[in-house]
């Protein structure tokens, strides 16, 4: 019981502190492949905070049909469907509270499921339709900064990267979260590597107590 005691008296004054600063968000670079990424972001303290993310991807085309975009090609198939959900915490160096624009890292878990459908072969007469499910696990790092767009809106600007053991059947594809296979890259291009844009624009939630007051005097 003592230990309980201790471990609330420690966590409560944190999560009090954290209390004005609560972030939903949506990362907008995925959207072009059909994707929701859903983003909240909980402060713990000035330098700490946790974060969740939850989203899904779901899209489809003909065997035809080419993106405008030549090198998102590999990574939209004849049908591509995913969710996912992430878990991690995020360190930065805000100088004061009411700083509109800080750098960041964050760490992240991500687990997602996937289903798609994908051809083999060039030719129509020997076209082949392939199914592949399962489910993925790994890491993400991201490293940016977050920037003031409006009052109680925010963007982060950010380069993710991360590690999945990569997939037998397929070089190249993309997962929400995890982001672009980057196998083939030069330098960048490790088996398993994923490599994603993030620009995260969210909302706070409750507005921060001391820049009200701040704003008053």
């Amino acid at each position: 019981m003592k230990c309980w005691l201790i471990y609330i008296s420690l966590v409560f004054p944190l999560i009090l502190l954290g209390q004005n600063r609560t972030y939903i968000g949506i990362n907008v670079t995925p959207v072009i492949l059909n994707t929701l990424d859903i983003k909240a972001e909980h402060e713990l303290t000035r330098y700490f905070s946790l974060q969740m993310a939850m989203g899904f991807r779901a899209q489809s085309r003909d065997s035809t049909w080419q993106p405008r975009v030549r090198a998102l090609r590999d990574f939209i198939h004849l049908k591509d469907q995913a969710a996912f959900i992430s878990l991690g915490a995020r360190l930065f160096d805000r100088p004061e509270r009411w700083a509109t624009e800080y750098p960041y890292i964050s760490f992240e878990l991500v687990g997602a499921y996937y289903n798609e459908w994908y051809r083999l072969g060039n030719e129509p007469a020997v076209l082949q339709k392939i199914n592949a499910r399962g489910l993925k696990f790994g890491g993400n790092v991201q490293i940016g900064f977050v920037s003031e767009l409006m009052d109680r809106i925010h963007v982060d600007f950010a380069l993710q990267m991360g590690y999945s053991k990569a997939r037998k059947d397929l070089l190249s594809y993309y997962f929400p979260s995890m982001g672009y296979t980057v196998f083939g890259l030069d330098i960048i291009g490790v088996k398993g590597g994923h490599l994603q844009p993030i620009i995260t624009i969210k909302y706070n939630l409750v507005k921060d107590k001391r820049k009200r007051i701040r704003e008053k005097e």
